[in-house]
């Protein structure tokens, strides 16, 4: 929201008492220094709108500028008009998700302003086309150019908030543009900005580390996130903020269910009211994200499909379908989620990408597995954290066990370990262990393997995610769907071929099961071949890995 000159008025004394406590943070004094009458000016509306966002009180703060903005039409105030405007722009935004109707506001805006000589308002006029104009279009280079103009505006003009909000527009869409290093300086300095109370609006502050927190999510990097929050948490600790976790509350969510804080996260998820109307619907698909990683399916399928157009909707849905056994509806929700994402969008493909990679090669298609898990290889370069590097190798160890390489595979899960320590993931960790827990038990290291597993599960308990230990302990999979495993009925297999099976899963060669059962090499082949497509399955690990789930070992 602009910063904005406030007037002078018949009620100067009222005023200058607000403005004394906007500076102390006091927003309810502010709104106390206002006597409750119709005919405030336009610039004490002004006051108590910010008041009100301060407070988020999101309806009190549209009926305010509802009201500046016609006091100051009312006038021919261009510039308070076009200032309150963008206000109107943000409320609706806030307040009802209106995306078309926050455009038609920000179209007036730039109207009035052409007809007045450049000011701060032209900054926040084009901070507005960065971030509800060419960012969703996935315009950045058109977004990033708004964002510096924005940026340039507040340096020249002395607006502290308009200068550090346009730096940080500017970081997290450079971030988008895969200029990751210089994204993540800009928005360091703009946190640092709004830290050390060079920024003291508390819409900035809170906009301000609401792109840290966003920027933070799209690399994986939720360390930082985390340490500029507690910063500006302590920084403000004097004067309470609930706008900002109001404005933040899903992004902040998230980073506490990546780093397994889930206590803290059910905390977050649980407070009522705080939200905009984009953060109400993020929370829910946040909520689904985290009844997903606690293995409560139905549950996280609910809140999931209240989410909104979240990004991790249709990837949340995906990852149910993938383990309820269907992973070829998973496959092709993720294929309709990529067409719509623009190659441009860098990053944001990086998750679906993924996902994808390990269901085309759940049902089989290898080549498709292989083209996805190279394009997560390149996107996770790009974010340059150790967080997506280990996404990748744990997708490559994926396909490797399901193409029965279980020593490449082994390399994969130890380097996917290795990156979620370094970025503090500890779910993601837990998956990886038990994935090379099972290629070293598929390389015949028993005791190492079941080590691994028993580490994975430990670390899921401590979690909160005891249906997955559960399942684990009853013999099945971390997610039996990641086998391409078909139903226990189509389980045509003769009592040779589960005999030649029960020694592959001892991690015997085709050789060694030939000569354990004084057979040719040849037969043994032929017997692997024929249960593989009998099982409708890719690879020896995956008949392996269904057999031990039904119990037939």
């Amino acid at each position: 929201m602009p910063d904005g000159r406030i007037g002078d008025t018949a009620a100067e004394v009222a005023q200058g008492l607000a403005r004394a406590a906007m500076q102390r943070g006091d927003w309810q004094a502010v709104i106390q220094a206002f006597p409750e009458r119709a005919d405030l000016a336009p610039e004490a509306h002004e006051i108590m709108a910010r008041a009100c966002f301060a407070l988020f009180d999101l309806p009190a703060m549209q009926r305010h500028v509802v009201a500046a903005n016609e006091g100051y039409t009312a006038r021919g105030s261009v510039l308070d008009m076009a200032r309150t405007t963008l206000d109107n722009a943000c409320g609706r935004l806030a307040l009802d998700g209106d995306h078309a109707v926050c455009l038609g506001y920000i179209d007036r805006a730039a109207q009035l302003l052409a007809t007045v000589e450049e000011r701060a308002e032209h900054g926040w006029l084009e901070l507005a086309r960065a971030l509800w104009v060419h960012h969703p279009r996935y315009a950045f280079e058109a977004a990033f150019e708004s964002a510096q103009r924005a940026h340039a505006l507040g340096v020249q003009h002395g607006d502290h908030a308009l200068e550090a909000e346009g730096l940080a527009a500017m970081g997290f869409l450079a971030i988008h543009r895969g200029q990751v290093a210089e994204g993540l300086r800009q928005l360091d300095h703009s946190a640092s900005l709004a830290a050390t109370g060079y920024v003291r609006d508390p819409v900035s502050v809170a906009t301000v580390i609401g792109q840290m927190l966003r920027a933070c999510e799209l690399i994986e990097d939720y360390t930082r996130s985390a340490q500029w929050f507690r910063t500006i948490e302590r920084m403000h600790s004097d004067r309470p903020m609930p706008l900002l976790e109001g404005l933040v509350r899903n992004h902040l969510a998230h980073a506490l269910i990546e780093r397994g804080e889930w206590a803290e996260a059910e905390r977050v998820l649980a407070m009522e009211g705080l939200a905009t109307h984009y953060v109400r619907t993020q929370l829910e698909a946040e909520r689904g994200l985290l009844r997903l990683r606690q293995g409560r399916l139905d549950e996280a399928e609910t809140h999931f499909r209240a989410g909104g157009t979240s990004p991790y909707v249709a990837l949340g849905l995906a990852t149910i379908a993938f383990e309820r056994g269907d992973a070829a509806t998973a496959r092709d929700l993720l294929e309709r989620q990529l067409r719509n994402l623009p190659e441009v969008a860098i990053l944001p493909r990086y998750r679906t990408e993924l996902n994808l990679a390990l269901m085309r090669a759940a049902t089989g298609d290898m080549a498709g597995a292989d083209a996805a898990a190279q394009a997560v290889t390149r996107l996770a370069a790009v974010a340059g954290t150790p967080g997506p590097r280990a996404a990748a190798a744990h997708s490559w160890g994926r396909i490797a066990l399901l193409r029965g390489q279980h020593e490449q595979a082994r390399v994969h899960f130890e380097d996917a370990i290795d990156g979620a320590q370094q970025a503090a993931l500890p779910f993601r960790e837990a998956v990886s262990r038990i994935g090379l827990g099972e290629a070293l038990q598929l390389l015949g290291r028993e005791a190492a393997g079941h080590a691994e597993r028993e580490q994975g599960m430990a670390i899921l308990s401590r979690l909160g995610a005891q249906p997955r230990v559960d399942a684990l302990q009853r013999g099945l999979p971390f997610n039996a769907s990641m086998q391409h495993m078909p139903e226990p009925a189509k389980l045509p297999l003769s009592a040779r071929e589960l005999e030649v099976l029960r020694l592959v899963a001892q991690g015997m060669s085709n050789k060694q099961v030939a000569a354990e059962l004084h057979l040719s090499e040849h037969t043994i082949k032929r017997h692997v071949a024929n249960i593989l497509k009998r099982l409708d399955l890719p690879s020896r690990a995956a008949a392996v890995a269904f057999v031990a789930r039904e119990g037939k070992l």
